[in-house]
């Protein structure tokens, strides 16, 4: 059974209206499920009309739902039976494999008029960007296969410039100005397709603007000046944790990468939750912390959020939605303890999901949005561990590097010192200038969540005298930003000195912005510096920090991951105390 070159061309015609006036309009990246769904549909449907014609299958579906044939519809199922005895095998094989060719021909009409557009008449194609980019946005995905996408990034603005195209309608943009023009306090630019992933997402991470300003509202009163002077002593006793593993190791080797990683997810899961994961006193990871890790390394492939959301619904289709082991579970565990304690046992031990949980408990049973709670933290703890131990960890690997920086922050320290008792912070806030330098200088070098995707608003922005039309995906690559040598002398350098007492090898600051800004900057972004400042601190006084003996240190920025969170591999250093 052959498909009619007149039916092929019909299809084909309305592949191309499709795309012109539904595909290329308005965002689509939810609608995969669906779509597999009603191909199959399509596709069926078709294989029974080209089989039996309109009529006699108009007939089946009202037996169907009737239960009854009459009238015309009678006569026709009866020619339907008449004909002789169900069709064959080969048949609906015929049959089908024509329904397919009229399918296969639709999409060659849908994806000629899409590559069309791509490669000709896109606006995006005045800038410029490795040609396979502007025809699919898996182009970035097949390079990621390393998750490296922070070296990329810096390759990518070496050889095209500040604005480069990296996906079909994608720019990235390594000036200066995005920065403020894409993130800024007046920015019209929103949340991108990235957002996405998770849905319903009603939480802080949520697309909705007037949602996130609400729930945001909420967030800001865990973070204010009087939560994290109550904060400050909690976080104390991680520090106390951590020195003790370092004092239990003798000044042998240990894995400096696992031992921060295990003082930030405990930190912030008491502060957010109100229970430690115990990764300091049992010198483990945890069970949920490694299912974190695995689940971001699949996002550091940055698949196009219509794949994304396709695999991740298939995946909910398959297997129970309900967690009941690994990361969500300590999540979700916490959080039910949390909404069972009174308010004045929260009172007594605050958390940073307090204010939510007080919202959400205020709010009619009908409008309680247990979601947007469970959203919320998650996205607490994630976000509170990920940069605390990845910069500090990449701080003590510099520090390693570099020791007369220890000699100069443990000088300023020494009147910083209380007579007993840990390093307020305060102190160290306002007096230990090259200690937050070096915080600075690794943020600078390692900024976390360099690629943070805003949409355009539909009138376009301008950066830097360069116009981006409307609903372009765009973001500002903050690990190109920072390395480039137009910006900073020496960028390559691990060069403290830079954000106190030699200025100018910072030529231009306007772009450095680790934590973001405008209204979606981080939240804890004090609380995060508090956290490290209370490490170095501790930890530069007692100790010296020195390369173990087999550590292959010059491979190892090599081995450093970018899955939307960095992915540090071993760091083996050697903890020596002071004399």
């Amino acid at each position: 059974m052959q498909l009619q070159l007149a039916h092929g061309a019909t299809a084909a015609a309305a592949g191309v209206t499709a795309h012109v006036s539904y595909f290329s309009r308005g965002e689509h990246h939810g609608s995969g499920a669906r779509w597999l769904t009603g191909s199959a549909a399509v596709v069926s449907t078709a294989a029974v009309l080209k089989r039996y014609g309109a009529k006699v299958w108009y007939a089946m579906m009202r037996r169907m739902v009737e239960g009854k044939v009459t009238g015309v519809e009678r006569s026709e199922a009866h020619t339907w039976r008449s004909e002789g005895s169900a069709p064959s095998l080969g048949e609906w094989q015929a049959c089908l494999g024509w329904a397919l060719a009229l399918w296969a021909c639709f999409l060659v009409g849908v994806y000629a008029s899409l590559l069309t557009y791509r490669l000709l008449l896109h606006p995006l194609n005045r800038f410029p960007g490795p040609f396979a980019a502007r025809l699919s946005d898996l182009w970035l995905s097949l390079q990621l296969g390393g998750h490296d996408m922070h070296r990329l990034s810096e390759q990518l603005s070496t050889a095209y410039g500040d604005f480069v195209r990296v996906g079909s309608s994608t720019l990235m943009l390594t000036h200066p100005q995005a920065v403020a023009a894409i993130h800024g306090p007046g920015t019209r630019c929103r949340k991108a397709a990235m957002y996405d992933f998770e849905q319903p997402n009603r939480g802080i991470a949520t697309r909705d603007v007037s949602l996130h300003a609400a729930r945001r509202r909420l967030w800001s009163k865990g973070f204010g000046e009087k939560a994290l002077r109550s904060y400050e002593p909690r976080v104390a006793v991680y520090v106390q944790q951590l020195l003790a593993r370092l004092s239990q190791a003798h000044g042998k080797a240990i894995d400096a990468a696992r031992l921060t990683e295990a003082f930030a997810f405990d930190a912030m899961g008491d502060l957010g939750l109100g229970s430690d994961f115990g990764m300091l006193h049992s010198a483990t990871t945890h069970a949920a912390v490694e299912q974190l890790v695995q689940g971001m390394a699949i996002m550091g492939r940055r698949l196009p959020m219509w794949l994304m959301r396709l695999l991740v619904d298939i995946a909910q289709s398959l297997v129970p939605t309900e967690a009941t082991t690994g990361f969500l579970a300590f999540c979700y565990h916490h959080l039910d303890r949390l909404m069972l304690m009174t308010d004045v046992e929260r009172a007594e031990r605050p958390s940073l999901m307090a204010p939510m949980i007080a919202h959400y408990e205020q709010q009619p049973p009908a409008h309680r949005d247990l979601s947007a709670l469970r959203n919320d933290c998650r996205f607490i703890v994630i976000a509170g561990s990920d940069t605390v131990a990845a910069t500090l960890a990449f701080a003590m690997f510099y520090l390693a590097k570099h020791p007369h920086h220890v000699l100069l922050v443990r000088k300023e320290l020494q009147p910083l010192r209380p007579a007993s008792g840990p390093y307020p912070d305060h102190r160290l806030r306002d007096n230990a200038p090259h200690l937050n330098a070096i915080i600075s200088e690794t943020l600078r070098l390692h900024p976390p969540a360099s690629t943070i995707m805003r949409t355009t608003p539909p009138e376009g922005i301008t950066v830097a005298d360069t116009f981006i039309p409307g609903d372009m995906t765009v973001f500002s690559s903050q690990y190109a930003i920072g390395r480039s040598e137009a910006l900073y002398t020496d960028a390559a350098d691990f060069r403290p000195e830079r954000w106190h007492s030699e200025p100018g090898l910072v030529k231009d600051a306007s772009g450095y912005a680790p934590f973001s800004v405008g209204h979606h900057s981080c939240l804890g972004r004090q609380l995060a510096s508090m956290e490290m400042r209370l490490v170095l601190a501790e930890t530069l006084s007692r100790y010296s920090v020195s390369f173990a003996p087999d550590f292959d240190y010059a491979s190892f920025l090599g081995r450093v991951h970018d899955c939307m969170s960095w992915h540090i591999g071993n760091l083996d250093l050697c903890f020596t105390p002071l004399s």
